[in-house]
């Protein structure tokens, strides 16, 4: 079996998914997927071939088995012939045969947990997610709760609590407080629980659900609606069909707590007022439990749901009664759903690949990021609304606006959102140590350490040092092994060439050759000299010692190339007793750098040796880490956020570290461990009109995909064993460790007796286009529920095969699932029983006979990251949108690019349209082109791409263009064919009424749906943007920014008609702010310098900022009065943000005495105009490659020019 290492063959062309792969899934020595894949074909083979070696004792089951399964008994006897004629073990062609099916991400995907830590040594769950049930009505209770949830979220998993058990606000408790706070009080103590706890740099995931029976509903609909409020956390209603049917009937609905009791009739409460909590306190079989109820009108309760939704796209609709009752698991009450699991990601600000930006200018892009680890690593910038602001000001003089949930990274580890920082936190830096060694840290080392006193004898050992106890480090540097005084050889030669001073200490200097190397071998000798003398003043400085004053002035001014600031100190010449005797110790000199920007720039580009006097850096970098001086609410305004693609959620924003889904019902302590297959896979001649899907193919690898999806329960297993002896052999009391430990071995009981599974699929929008069929007709819901009935169809018959030849759940009972009329008819206990009996016959009576292996064993979960990694759509989902633009930042050394955009700092880019993968695949075959040569796709304009995309069968039916009606029908078949629940987003447009949202969320429940999330565009932050964002067009005027008083300026010296011409155009963060023209020539060989004004209307023209030296005064004294007019008015149009363009447009059209003055002006002008690509043909050359750059037209392919 040949697995590819090489990470370029990676996901050609697709940057984002080797990223993502490499950051979420990769362990430390895998450089391509196909290691991974191999990595899990290794551990699911194993746990297989255990079981092939058992059907040797299985073959009177043989019989009983369906069609596929008796394949897989052949299969399996073939095994072990073909295994001893090949010299191979059953588990190697085991292996050979799963990893094919996980290759390329073709057929089958683990997902989440599964790939990132299956086959090694992490002591970490395979499960996704959790559910821990409701907590009991006490402290203790809640307590606990939140304590497995803190131990599950450790392990990398998501939970599900459902807090529907907790009585009401005001209500009576025992204890000192005499009553409560309510249950959604609790609320924000799991929420912060969940925010506090790290999953391996994903953050906890929560979802909280409630009863809609219960009395303090009203608070949990509304509590998101405060942005600020529950952010650790996702939260949904479960809502019953006698409330929906209240809904509907505009009729009353009584509250009650605890939320199953029995149901009063309304009319009991006819003259009780509406909203008020009624206590009953008749005795009952729970022996006197007080009970509590409240009327309320079900309409009002409902507008007040959707408008939540429709606002914040929060609570979610869980339709309790479709969940329970068309689920397998329903029918068993220690099976039955209790709550749902979460799936979402955490946002912030960051620093990109290329340094700061701001992140307004980055709308729409993806981006380079850096994480903070210091990795680059590609995310999405989105506008997520207009809120409240907060700014705050930090110690080192930065300022950053934010809002006040924006949650910040400490020194200590943990994290504050901003309006809780107070002015004793010091928020953590973002550096990166400087590591990179070569010769020249060495040459460092010498300079300070080394005695070169002997340099030019030639006999002599070699340059002297001494090595310290401590200096380990600086030893493996020299490859030297004893400590104390060593020679080194070799490096005579090397440093006479170099310059290196050969007097006593006191006059030693930097070596003569020092200012002629390069910046990165400078820096590198400084490492080696400050290691030799350079320390940690704990708490305040880094200082470098020495004797020689004229190298401490050296140095000083060296640093400050490198944007380091220091002072040095004199220490006199003083005896000092030792213990051998009073030496003299002689003048020397302390250089000390203490400012914190500098001691940030230190350690990024110089840094030490010594791991030692790292570890003491840091800690002074954390010690004089900023503090917030001032924090104060600001002004409502546009804010951004974004997404990275990795599993660290934090990112840099000047200087500091900031951070930045659908549900499975499940019962207590289960959890969800989720397969995916590729529906994409199984489209044969894609985007064709010979497109087919091969339905026997999908049967049979659906069906080993169900078998896989069972020996990963076998997985799990074997990894929450290894968790129990982790906890086992703790070193802590086994009170503190008991309920961890309780914990995990009610979650392994349960999944053995459970055996739930989770096979889901994706790439359906992706599927359905490729086989030339637009998301929403006739005919793709036709082949939907083809596709979803031949799914479930290889599921039931394979976990009816595992029951035969494994066993069945614990539990299993058909009695439970069936009734039986006596005569051999069986009817359904549940609507999905009911549902099975009908569409599957076969299945059920087989079922009915040998049971199943797993109680429940089919969804569609997020696939988000997994479309990533299978480079299609995600799970049900439509394609959102076709491409997007990327920008790439160009090399300043190559003059050669092509700039598509110039931005505010001056930088040059390039653009790149980022297509959806399916849809460039179907570029090349529509047009015939070579996906060996991508530079097609890379040359198509973004109305070319436009054109093509409205030919493509995508057009139309993406998640903005279906009609919801037609949506809900869409998830209404697939719901049938699924055990569990789905997920998925129907999106709307900004403008929609509360009213639409409710009639889809009404229809929803009508057809059976278990769940949905309705997402308004602006309602929350979306990750996805397109390229064609709208603006609406507003007159607005436009402050220009103050003039400095001094200005960079540039110099240029035109001719036009025999006469030359002094243009000088003052910039202003790179871009033209003002224009002179004079029209002789003032400065010959002058090409920059700065602007100085000196009072009002009078500008001097100067060399330098240093020198101050006036090369021209009073520029406008040399102009007419028309002509300083033009370049004033010119001026103010620049300062004020007019184009280039149309201020170079308009100059050229003056007639006149002036003509000749405008036109030197537009000439000098069009240099800074955006150069701009044409829609024609070089006449020359025949490519498409005509630019418009400096006032003129220019072919870039072969240099053909109109100018």
């Amino acid at each position: 079996m040949e697995v590819r290492t090489d990470e370029n063959l990676m996901f050609p062309n697709d940057e984002l998914a080797r990223s993502v792969w490499k950051s979420k899934y990769a362990q430390e020595n895998e450089t391509h997927y196909d290691q991974m894949h191999k990595r899990m074909a290794k551990e699911f083979a194993r746990v297989e071939t255990n079981y092939i070696l058992k059907l040797e004792d299985s073959a009177k089951e043989v019989p009983l088995l369906s069609e596929e399964g008796k394949k897989y008994y052949q299969y399996g006897q073939h095994l072990l012939y073909e295994g001893r004629d090949k010299g191979k073990s059953v588990s190697e062609l085991v292996q050979e045969r799963v990893y094919n099916l996980f290759k390329d991400f073709k057929y089958i995907i683990p997902q989440g947990s599964i790939m990132s830590n299956l086959g090694n040594k992490a002591v970490t769950s395979l499960s996704n997610c959790f559910v821990v049930g409701q907590p009991t009505d006490s402290y203790g209770g809640i307590c606990k709760k939140d304590e497995e949830m803190a131990q599950l979220m450790k392990r990398r998993g998501g939970v599900g609590l459902d807090i529907s058990t907790l009585r009401p606000t005001t209500t009576k408790v025992s204890n000192a407080a005499k009553s409560s706070t309510g249950a959604v009080s609790f609320m924000h103590r799991f929420s912060n629980t969940t925010r506090e706890v790290a999953q391996d740099g994903r953050r906890g995931a929560l979802m909280l659900s409630i009863d809609i029976n219960h009395p303090d509903v009203m608070d949990f609909i509304k509590i998101k609606r405060d942005l600020s409020q529950v952010t650790g956390a996702n939260i949904s209603i479960k809502l019953n069909n006698e409330f929906m049917k209240a809904v509907e009937n505009d009729e009353d609905y009584i509250l009650r707590f605890p939320c199953n009791t029995e149901v009063l009739p309304v009319s009991l409460f006819t003259h009780e007022e509406y909203d008020k909590l009624i206590t009953n306190t008749e005795e009952d079989n729970d022996g006197g439990r007080y009970r509590y109820y409240k009327k309320i009108k079900a309409k009002e309760y409902w507008d007040e749901i959707i408008k939540s939704a429709h606002n914040v796209a929060e609570p979610g609709l869980m339709f309790w009664d479709n969940m329970v009752g068309y689920s397998p698991d329903g029918a068993y009450e220690q099976f039955k759903a209790i709550t749902t699991n979460p799936c979402f990601g955490y946002e912030t600000k960051i620093l990109t690949a290329y340094g700061y930006e701001r992140i307004g200018d980055l709308e729409g892009q993806d981006i380079d990021f850096i994480n903070k680890d210091g990795e680059v690593v590609s995310g999405t910038v989105f506008k997520s609304g207009e809120k409240a602001t907060y700014t705050l000001t930090l110690s080192n003089k930065e300022t950053i606006v934010t809002t006040i949930d924006h949650r910040f990274m400490l020194t200590d580890g943990s994290e504050k959102q901003a309006q809780y920082l107070s002015k004793e936190d010091r928020l953590m830096p973002f550096f990166i140590l400087n590591d990179k060694l070569n010769e020249f840290v060495k040459y460092g080392f010498i300079q300070g350490d080394g005695c070169t006193g002997r340099l030019n004898s030639p006999n002599h050992l070699g340059i002297e040092v001494n090595i310290g106890e401590k200096d380990g480090d600086i030893a493996n540097l020299f490859n030297i092994k004893d400590i104390g005084k060593n020679y080194l050889g070799g490096f005579n030669e090397i440093l006479k060439e170099l310059g290196f001073s050969s007097s006593s200490l006191p006059n030693r200097t930097l070596p003569k050759s020092f200012n002629d190397w390069s910046s990165e071998n400078k820096l590198m000798f400084l490492k080696g000299l400050w290691s030799a003398n350079g320390s940690i003043i704990k708490g305040h400085r880094i200082s470098f010692k020495s004797t020689c004053k004229e190298l401490i002035i050296e140095l000083t001014k060296v640093l400050k190339e490198f944007e380091i600031d220091s002072y040095f100190t004199t220490n006199r010449a003083k005896e000092v007793k030792f213990s051998n005797g009073i030496y003299l110790c002689k003048e020397s000199y302390d250089l000390n750098i203490s400012k914190y920007n500098s001691i940030l720039n230190f350690a990024e580009k110089i840094s030490f040796v010594h791991n030692y006097k790292q570890d003491s850096l840091k800690e002074l970098i954390l010690l004089k880490a900023p503090k917030v001086l001032s924090a104060k609410n600001t002004e409502v305004r546009p804010v951004y956020d974004f997404t990275l693609n990795d599993n660290t959620h934090w990112g840099v924003i000047q200087g500091v570290i900031a951070h930045n889904c659908s549900e499975i019902g499940m019962q207590e302590y289960d959890a969800c461990r989720l397969i995916a297959v590729n529906l994409f896979g199984f489209v044969d001649n894609p985007f064709t009109p010979e497109a087919k899907f091969d339905f026997e193919k999908f049967y049979q690898i659906n069906y080993e995909a169900m078998r896989l999806s069972d020996n990963l329960i076998d997985l799990e297993l074997e990894h929450i064993d290894r968790i129990l002896r982790k906890i086992a052999e703790d070193p802590e009391p086994f009170e503190d460790r008991r309920t961890e430990f309780e914990l995990w071995e009610k979650i392994k009981k349960t999944a053995a007796a459970s055996r739930r599974t989770g096979l889901g699929f994706t790439a359906l929008g992706d599927t359905l286009a490729a086989l030339g069929l637009k998301y929403d007709s006739d005919k793709s819901l036709e082949i939907i529920k083809q596709i979803m009935s031949k799914k479930m169809e290889s599921e039931l018959d394979c976990t009816i095969d595992l029951a035969v030849l494994r066993g069945s759940f614990i539990g299993a009972d058909t009695k439970l699932e069936f009734e039986d009329d006596g005569l051999g008819n069986y009817t359904g206990k549940n609507k999905f029983y009911q549902f099975l009996a009908t569409e599957f016959p076969e299945q059920t009576e087989r079922m009915i006979k040998f049971n199943r292996r797993n109680v429940s064993f089919s969804t569609v979960a997020p696939t988000g990251t997994v479309s990533i990694m299978t480079q299609t759509t995600s799970g049900i989902e439509p394609l959102f949108m076709p491409y997007y633009m990327r920008r790439k930042k160009i090399n300043p050394n190559d003059v050669t690019a092509r700039v598509d955009f110039v931005d505010q700092n001056g930088d040059k880019w390039q653009e790149f349209p980022v297509l959806h993968p399916k849809f460039k695949e179907w570029i090349f075959r529509s047009q015939n082109w070579n996906p060996n040569e991508p530079e097609y796709i890379d040359s198509l304009s973004k109305e070319e791409l436009q054109d093509l995309f409205e030919k493509s069968p995508w057009y139309g039916s993406t998640a903005n263009d279906i009609d919801w009606v037609k949506r809900v029908e869409i998830q209404g078949i697939i719901q049938k064919y699924i055990t569990h629940s789905i997920s998925s987003t129907i999106n709307l447009p900004e403008n929609v009424k509360e009213e639409e949202v409710s009639k889809i969320y009404m229809e929803s429940w009508k057809k059976g749906l278990k769940g949905i999330t309705v997402y308004r565009d602006g309602s929350r932050s979306g990750v996805l943007v397109s390229t064609d964002t709208k603006k609406k067009e507003k007159f607005e005027y436009r402050d220009a920014p103050k003039r400095p008083s001094e200005l960079a300026c540039d110099i240029h010296h035109p001719t036009i008609k025999n006469t030359k011409y002094t243009v000088i155009v003052g910039l202003l963060d790179n871009k033209p702010y003002e224009v002179f023209a004079i029209p002789f020539e003032v400065v010959k060989g002058y090409k920059n310098g700065f602007l100085s004004k000196s009072k009002s209307g009078v500008y001097n023209l100067i060399a330098s900022l240093d020198e101050k030296s006036t090369i021209h005064t009073d520029v406008t004294g040399n102009m007419s009065d028309s002509e300083a007019i033009i370049t004033r008015l010119i001026s103010t149009a620049l300062r004020h943000g007019s184009s280039i363009d149309f201020i170079v447009e308009q100059l050229k059209k003056s007639h006149g005495d002036i003509t000749s003055y405008t036109k030197i002006l537009a000439r000098v002008l069009s240099k800074y105009v955006k150069p701009k690509k044409l829609k024609e043909s070089c006449p020359e050359c025949g490519q498409e490659t005509m630019m418009r750059e400096e006032g003129c037209t220019k072919c870039t392919s072969c240099g053909y020019s109109k100018c």
